[in-house]
């Protein structure tokens, strides 16, 4: 399955149908859509460093305390 770089706009709808066939094909047995890379982009950048006050912004919350429930993803240490 793969996007078209001309033709109608996107909706959310399209883009989560297209990323559920990705999830779906890479063969990790777990359901998803973009809901899945908005929540692994978020605790990625915590455990990187980013401020929680940006990835607030960037996730679009306009409170923090409903950013904060990425940083309770456990970090795993190499």
């Amino acid at each position: 399955m793969f996007l078209c770089v001309s033709g109608p706009g996107l909706t959310p709808g399209v883009l989560s149908h297209v990323v559920h066939g990705y999830v779906e094909a890479s063969g990790v047995n777990r359901t998803g859509s973009c809901h899945l890379f908005r929540h692994a982009m978020a605790a990625l950048m915590l455990e990187n460093g980013a401020d929680l006050r940006y990835v607030q912004q960037m996730l679009g919350h306009a409170r923090l305390n409903k950013a904060e429930i990425y940083t309770h993803v456990n970090i795993q240490a190499d």
